[in-house]
């Protein structure tokens, strides 16, 4: 959060907040989607997206399945691949390495974000109005090693800090399961190793955003620029925030098309190394959901529940990926309900030493000088999108027993219980804009932090001036400032932040 700034008068504000909202256009400060398959696939964002880069239900099956199509994905490319390899290899295996493929051109894309801020309270700050440029230039892309094996990879470069790696990941799906297709004798391939249905386990290896929370709500996907507190919340000195890149290993998949799992080993972190880790523990993480109507997870056509727009579609014959767009001009409107439950379980390493003493210093080796913070946070996560309207949220709760000194820096917080949760309605009324509102609040219930609250609304529009060209405009009000995560920010702030984003 940005320092506010003293009040100026309504009519400066809201000139000056409209003068910057026509100039700004400045680098990325994070990357959604990816415009690269449209460029594969020679077809529209919408076959994923609503408005980007929030995906629809069909682009949420197309990112779980590895970036491809769920069904005749080799036929839907139109973009035609470097073989490394002939086909012949497949028969001679293991005698031989099996053939994989490269793009055509270098699937890379360029994202770019400019930002106005407009600090509306506090009264007694310096600056109330400020251009955020440039942030930094982001190139993400995603490349395929043949059928079932995926790349991601994110990397940013900014002026303050350099060039620096976001996600780089390498997913294998459809792990020991049995192949869709028919051999020539119209049986089909496999073998008695290959027990499972497809999609059901999924391998992810790498530094990924780990799939405890649901994709809808994480910082790719949400069409406002701050994220949740659900997401960034930190306690104490700890450091953990639930939604953080780090190296991870994770299975997930799909069962019955509509339940989804998701369980994983993160490298976790500390107080005192964050984003690396300085201790052997590694934390632990799940997340199982179960869609109770609407399109299915695994995005199959013509299995969706009687009733549901995805029941009308069918798979489609003429090996166009736009035939997986819903049906006619309200593309955007869906339906379906899904519940989940999650948690994540870990250990950070958080100094005994006092911040104004400093004596004894922290020493990884010697553990007279940390004390442990094995942490733990569990929720329920809820969505129903019906139309128009989207309405999701989650609640939470978490314990801490060691998370580091209250903000005098001498005093130890002892013991801490917190909870939270956030409600959001989203509704898009044309194919170019939508509404959303947010509540979203986190309080602690005991320890040396007891009674203090994080409270939080955020009303916002988003307009798609192109299918890669957004804007937005957005105001944070904080009724409740958390001190316990940063005591220099005032109880009470509001910015008004508007957002220019493109992608190529």
């Amino acid at each position: 959060m940005l320092p506010c700034s003293r009040r100026r008068s309504a009519t400066t504000l809201v000139l000056g907040a409209m003068a910057a909202w026509v100039l700004v256009l400045t680098f990325a400060e994070r990357a959604h989607a990816i415009p690269v398959f449209s460029r594969k696939y020679q077809t529209s964002c919408i076959t994923c997206h609503t408005i980007f880069p929030q995906l629809n239900p069909f682009g949420e099956a197309f990112r779980r399945n590895g970036y491809q199509f769920p069904d005749d994905d080799e036929t839907l490319v139109k973009e035609e691949p470097v073989k490394l390899g002939i086909e012949a290899y497949k028969e001679m295996f293991p005698r031989a390495i099996w053939p994989s493929t490269l793009p055509s051109i270098p699937a890379i894309s360029v994202f770019a974000l400019g930002q106005n801020i407009v600090n509306l309270t506090p009264k007694g700050q310096q600056k109330n109005w400020d251009l955020n440029a440039p942030a930094d230039i982001e190139l993400v892309g995603v490349g395929g090693f043949g059928k079932d094996i995926s790349a991601f990879y994110d990397l940013a470069f900014t002026p303050q800090s350099g060039a620096s790696v976001g996600r780089v990941f390498v997913q294998f799906s459809n792990l020991f399961s049995w192949d869709t297709e028919d051999d020539a004798d119209g049986a089909r391939k496999g073998n008695r190793f290959l027990a499972l249905p497809p999609r059901a386990m999924n391998l992810r290896v790498g530094r990924f955003d780990p799939a405890v929370l649901p994709h809808h709500i994480t910082e790719e996907s949400v069409a406002q620029f701050a994220p949740l507190a659900s997401n960034s919340f930190s306690l104490g000195q700890t450091g953990f925030t639930l939604f953080a890149e780090q190296p991870a290993i994770e299975l997930n998949g799909i069962i019955q098309q509509y339940w989804s799992y998701a369980i994983g080993i993160a490298n976790g972190g500390s107080s005192v190394a964050l984003p690396s880790d300085d201790n052997t523990f590694k934390d632990v993480y799940f997340r199982v959901a179960r869609r109770w109507y609407g399109f299915p997870m695994d995005g199959r056509l013509g299995q969706a529940a009687p009733g549901s727009i995805a029941a009308a579609q069918t798979k489609p014959t003429d090996d166009s990926p736009d035939d997986y767009e819903a049906p006619g001009m309200d593309y955007w409107k869906w339906w379906l309900f899904e519940t989940g439950v999650y948690g994540w379980f870990g250990k950070s390493n958080v100094p005994l030493t006092s911040p104004i003493t400093g004596v004894p210093a922290y020493d990884p080796n010697d553990p007279s000088t940390f004390g442990k913070d094995k942490f733990g946070r569990i929720g329920l996560d809820a969505r129903l999108w019906r139309g128009n309207l989207d309405i999701y949220g989650n609640a939470f709760v978490g314990h801490d027993p060691f998370p580091g000194f209250l903000q005098n820096n001498i005093s130890l917080a002892g013991p801490t219980d917190h909870a939270g949760y956030f409600i959001e309605a989203d509704y898009q009324w044309n194919a170019w804009a939508m509404a959303f509102l947010r509540y979203e609040q986190v309080r602690i219930f005991n320890g040396g932090f007891s009674g203090q609250e994080q409270a939080r609304v955020v009303p916002g529009t988003v307009l798609a001036i192109r299918q890669n060209l957004r804007l937005s405009s957005e105001v944070y009000i904080n009724t409740q400032h958390l001190q316990a995560v940063d005591p220099a920010i005032p109880q009470s702030t509001t910015q008004w932040i508007t957002t220019l984003w493109f992608a190529f």
